[in-house]
């Protein structure tokens, strides 16, 4: 395999078969979910065959979100127990699980288990990944992201912290004192917070893997890497839930609104969180310069920068970075699962990164644009539209979103130029199509030069007088949007 090797596909089963067929001496599988038979006789069969040592770091069954799934995880869990495969359950739970919006953990009972790091190490080859192991896991259905390494170096420092975080978890009391550790919910085992004391501050980005909130605070890291960019920052995550988060992004891009700022995530869709407060937060970020775009089943997580490469497993919301709060009275503690972060400030590393990023990006849906379409009907009914093509409002709903807030009454004056160019044809009953809205962007276009005039507008338009349509327009670029036509797609 090469090295350095950074991957965003859908082939994360494939992926994981090669290292674990080219393991010679162990395997040490850390991951959040462990739900597919397929790996599962993976492992068995090479367990069998090659007769080396595998451990799977993973939660219980109770992690399910129901009880079919429960009885089947536990079915396999003991398939690999019987072949001679150590499996280690981390059963400790972290935060306030009934109030964590995203938790579907435990059937009626939400859980929030502690343990969400994934990632994989052997003899041969160490990876950090995005990926579930879900019981569609072998199908290669989610797109993940992938940083792989083949260096001994890196190879024994994944090594040395997956050994480290097996022994927290089987050790927790020791690490933690008892103030920490909520024991009203026994059976359940259930850690309130870290001790602030304990978690290192950062000062700048080092190579290396860390496990947070144990060795890192999570929001600290991504911080850093955003402030310290200068060119270029993309974000691919599956979830981006994080009010400190989008204000730190949009202080950003304030202060550097040159930054090439774009963002992959999942579609509105797929949003367990609040679709109308994400809403909110996109459009915010897209008036102040980000791009955006979606893609379906989408697991990534990764940041990179021109300074840095972050990966891991961790999405930005407040378990995945980390928040702190109050867990008792006097007592402030920093609560979040346990995630792998992955840092790497090496060009080669950061180039890779960045290439697989643009071309999925590429190839990602421009869909948010579609969550404005009922705004963009709004505006072009009030402007005097009485039909509007389906498309025609998609297309102004993907200005209205790439424009943002502080170009609205651009967008209401190019809603009332379409609305005359299609007056025309019709002009009881105007009827909106794409083009209706192509061609008042670009007579508004030639506006803002200076540089309209009646030979444009008889090009533009198709027609021999152009005088009557420059008396409207003029009207248009003079008078204001009477009150009870102004319908705000502010969120």
């Amino acid at each position: 395999m090469k090295s350095p090797f950074v991957i965003i596909s859908d082939r994360s089963f494939t992926l994981i078969k090669k290292i674990i067929d080219e393991a010679e001496r162990y395997i040490k599988l850390a991951s959040f979910l462990f739900y597919d038979e397929k790996l599962c006789d993976l492992l068995i069969e090479k367990r069998k065959v090659d007769d080396i040592e595998i451990e799977v770091l993973t939660t219980p069954p109770e992690a399910a979100e129901s009880d079919d799934l429960k009885n089947f995880a536990a079915g396999i869990q003991n398939k690999m127990k019987k072949s001679g495969i150590k499996l280690i359950p981390c059963d400790w739970e972290v935060g306030q699980p009934e109030l964590t919006i995203a938790t579907r953990a435990g059937g009626r009972i939400p859980r929030w288990f502690a343990m969400h790091a994934k990632c994989l190490v052997t003899d041969k080859c160490a990876l950090v990944t995005s990926a579930d192991i879900t019981q569609t896991f072998s199908l290669n259905w989610d797109w993940n992201t992938h940083v792989i390494y083949t260096d001994s170096e890196r190879i024994t420092l994944l090594h040395q912290k997956y050994e480290k975080l097996k022994d927290t978890f089987l050790n927790i009391p020791s690490y933690i004192s008892s103030e920490y550790i909520d024991t009203t919910v026994s059976p359940r085992k259930l850690i309130r917070g870290y001790p602030l004391d304990k978690v290192p501050k950062l000062t700048f980005l080092q190579d290396g893997f860390y496990f947070s909130p144990h060795e890192a605070f999570g929001r600290e890291i991504i911080g850093k890497a955003i402030q310290d960019a200068d060119e270029f920052i993309y974000l691919i995550f599956e979830t981006i839930y994080d009010d400190e988060i989008a204000q730190f992004i949009i202080r950003k891009l304030i202060s550097d609104p040159d930054i090439d700022f774009r963002i992959i995530t999942s579609s509105l869709t797929e949003y367990v969180q609040n679709p109308a407060k994400t809403r909110a937060t996109f459009v915010q970020l897209a008036s102040y310069g980000a791009k955006i775009r979606s893609m379906k089943n989408l697991r990534a997580k990764m940041l990179v920068t021109d300074k840095a490469l972050i990966s891991g497993s961790f999405d930005l919301v407040r378990m995945g970075i980390g928040t702190i709060r109050s867990i008792k009275k006097g007592l402030k503690a920093l609560v979040a699962s346990t995630e792998i972060i992955d840092v790497n400030v090496h060009s080669e590393y950061i180039r890779d990164a960045k290439a697989g990023f643009l071309e999925v990006f590429g190839r990602s849906a421009d869909e948010y644009g579609l969550w404005f379409s009922k705004d963009a009907e709004n505006i072009l009914r009030s402007a005097g539209a009485k039909m509007i093509a389906k498309d025609a409002k998609e297309f102004l709903g993907y200005m209205i979103f790439n424009e943002g807030r502080i170009s609205f009454e651009r967008i209401k004056r190019i809603s009332l130029i379409a609305v005359e160019i299609a007056k025309i044809r019709n002009k009881s009953r105007p009827y909106i199509k794409v083009e209706s809205i192509q061609k008042a962007e670009q007579i508004l276009l030639l506006q803002d030069r200076n540089e309209l005039n009646e030979e444009s507008i008889r090009e533009i338009l198709g027609v021999l007088d152009a005088q009557p349509f420059l008396r409207k327009l003029r009207n248009i670029f003079q008078e204001q949007f009477v009150r009870r036509h102004s319908s705000s797609i502010e969120p």
